[in-house]
Order: C-alpha cells, then sequence, then structure tokens
C-alpha cells in the first residue's frame, strides 16, 4: 500500500487499510480513519491544499472528502475506471485529479 503525506503539515501521513483510509499525526500520534469505501481502497492522497484527501477503490471508485471538518463529509463520489484504481494526484490549486488503473478511461474532475 501507498504512504503519502499532506503538503502542508508533513505530520500527517494517510495511507489504505482494506475498505478503509487511516491518517494519522507522526508527532502527536492523534489519528482518524475514514469509512467511506465499499472496496479496498487502494490508494490516497491529500490535495495540495490539505483540506480534501482523494481516495480510490479496487473497484474504481474515486471518492473526494474533507479532512479538515469533524464529519469527513463527501464532496465527489464517481465511478472513475471500470477497475482498481492504482494511483492518482492532485494538480497544485487542488481542484483537478488525475489517476490512473484498470478498466476503462479516466475522467478529470473539476
Amino acid at each position: 500500500s501507498q504512504i503519502s503525506t499532506n503538503p502542508k503539515d508533513p505530520n500527517w501521513v494517510i495511507y489504505p487499510a482494506g475498505r478503509f483510509v487511516v491518517v494519522s499525526n507522526i508527532s502527536t500520534k492523534e489519528s482518524f480513519v475514514y469509512r467511506g469505501h465499499n472496496a479496498d481502497v487502494t490508494t490516497a492522497k491529500f490535495s495540495s491544499s490539505g483540506n480534501y484527501v482523494a481516495s480510490g477503490d479496487s473497484s474504481g471508485k474515486l471518492r473526494v472528502w474533507a479532512s479538515n471538518t469533524p464529519e469527513k463529509g463527501s464532496k465527489l463520489e464517481i465511478q472513475a475506471l471500470g477497475g482498481p484504481i492504482s494511483d492518482l494526484a492532485w494538480d497544485g490549486e487542488s481542484k483537478k485529479i488525475v489517476l490512473c488503473g484498470d478498466g476503462g478511461s479516466g475522467f478529470h474532475v473539476r
């Protein structure tokens, strides 16, 4: 599985764990688990601003959710691919996401 950090605060790390996304602060030991996926999560990345997370799963679903609010509210859920999402990346303005994987064409999300 992939581990990545929050670009605005590298003490925050994020990684997939089964159907969940674990977000943890390596300095304070604070953490939370995002439980919005119904399939195994394959990748998760903080946005460039650090305020959102995009996570993709083995069914090809892409979810975007707020990492900076207590309720971790979902902002977007789309069936991006027909198979697993292998990786994703945010643009520098936290407005677009590029992803890759198996099972069809990718989308670019605004």
